[in-house]
């Protein structure tokens, strides 16, 4: 699990979580530590948004993200990049139509 905010916009940062094998998903695993980030940026970084990324396709992970609290957005991911990472990032991984933009808001 990682994170970065080097091309957000103040105040954001975008994760990234991958398993390494199948048998380590579906128990939570991913989940808590989602969970345990996001928390520890907000607390410890004053980070207030939350993004992360996946596939369409991964119904698996979007439906993990929206337990820990993110909720799909139509909002493109330009919305959420600084004007100088807009053309390198602003498709997704999977491009437009292909990823899920899914957002974390914390309360100010």
């Amino acid at each position: 699990m990682s994170y970065s905010a080097f091309h957000l916009n103040s105040f954001s940062a975008e994760l990234d979580i991958w398993m390494k094998d199948e048998a380590n998903c579906g128990k939570g695993y991913g989940n808590d530590a989602i969970r345990t980030l996001s928390n520890y940026l907000h607390e410890e970084m004053r980070i207030d948004l939350l993004l992360i990324a996946p596939s369409n396709r991964n119904i698996r992970a979007i439906k993990s993200y929206e337990k820990a609290g993110f909720k799909r957005t139509n909002k493109s991911m330009h919305t959420f990049l600084t004007e100088e990472y807009q053309l390198k990032y602003g498709t997704g991984d999977y491009g437009i139509a292909g990823t899920a933009i899914m957002i974390k808001y914390f309360a100010q």
